[in-house]
């Protein structure tokens, strides 16, 4: 079979950048970055800019790295990342890679920490005309042993994303890069604040047989907590990253 003029160009084309490409490297960086995006996640993240790290490894056309940042007010993303990439150049190198992602934020602790359950004088008296005013210390007593995992969810975001990197790096020794890179991708995130509403659902629902409460006082007790189902259509979105790294790097 003759290969055709296009696979003959295409072909003599890569093949000086590809010489160039390790079968297998090791990496490690450190970063500063700005990250950004929409969907509940972050919106509440406010978290740029960034310093942190990154180590990977690559085989033949595949990436396997993993970053970490901090941010101001004890503020964190952490990322895993699997995907194809592929590498253009010798000194001055261009890498552009597709990606699957693990996201997991990190917020800051809210004050006050996790809030108690109240009535108010309407909700209070709603309870006492079906007849359970004398368990209103029972239940929010319950309330606060079911929901004791809120506080700590609630400080955290994780899901999935499908996100492209192009960067750009020069080699000022064999070893070690200067580079800029810019990500972005379409994420599926579900938010701390989101779970934990979800988790409050589950406990009083708990509670509610526990308590053995009819269903017009669940209801009140559900209003007073504040407490809604997972909202999927606020989880996704689209984020992007940019910034400037030194990487480390060792190949074969």
């Amino acid at each position: 079979m003759k290969a055709t003029p296009l696979a003959l160009t295409l072909a003599a084309a890569l093949a000086p950048a590809l010489a160039h490409a390790d079968v297998m490297s090791l990496w490690v960086s450190g970063k500063g970055s700005y990250v950004n995006g929409t969907g509940e996640t972050f919106n509440r993240f406010q978290g740029s800019p960034t310093a942190g790290a990154e180590v990977g490894l690559h085989f033949l056309f595949l990436d396997l790295w993993a970053d970490v940042v901090a941010m101001q007010d004890d503020q964190m993303l952490i990322t895993a990342n699997l995907g194809p990439s592929f590498t253009f150049g010798d000194r001055l190198k261009f890498n552009v890679g597709i990606f699957g992602s693990a996201m997991f934020f990190l917020f800051p602790e809210e004050p006050g920490g996790a809030q108690a359950l109240t009535f108010t004088p309407e909700q209070r008296q709603a309870i006492d005309a079906a007849g359970y005013g004398a368990q209103v210390d029972d239940i929010q007593r319950d309330y606060a042993r079911l929901t004791a995992a809120e506080d700590d969810l609630g400080r955290t975001a994780y899901g999935v994303a499908g996100r492209g990197r192009a960067a750009l790096e020069y080699y000022l020794v064999p070893v070690l890069a200067l580079g800029i890179e810019g990500m972005a991708g379409y994420h599926a995130i579900v938010g701390g604040k989101d779970v934990a509403n979800g988790l409050k659902n589950e406990a009083i629902e708990q509670l509610a047989k526990d308590q053995m409460l009819p269903a017009e006082v669940t209801e009140v007790v559900r209003e007073a907590a504040g407490a809604a189902p997972v909202d999927t259509d606020s989880l996704n979105g689209w984020h992007y990253q940019a910034g400037v790294y030194l990487k480390l790097k060792f190949g074969l």
